[in-house]
């Protein structure tokens, strides 16, 4: 299990556990990344209460910013 912060919808932020998540298919140009430490920056505060200028697909995850270690290649 991994923590996360899902946005169903604009201003609805549910805080928990997502379950483990399955191999991923990557496509070229794509990588897969383990992340260890992530933040919440102000335009991922702005995403949740539905106020940033970008239309998302519901439900997502928030975060721009993170560092961890590649562990797949695409």
């Amino acid at each position: 299990m991994m923590n996360s912060v899902l946005i169903s919808k604009n201003g609805y932020i549910k805080f928990g556990k997502i379950p483990k998540l399955k191999e991923a298919n990557l496509e070229k140009n794509q990588v897969l990344v383990k992340v260890e430490a992530s933040v919440l920056n102000p335009s991922d505060i702005l995403f949740m209460r539905g106020l940033y200028n970008l239309k998302l697909d519901y439900p997502f995850t928030p975060g721009w910013e993170g560092s961890g270690t590649v562990v797949a290649v695409g």
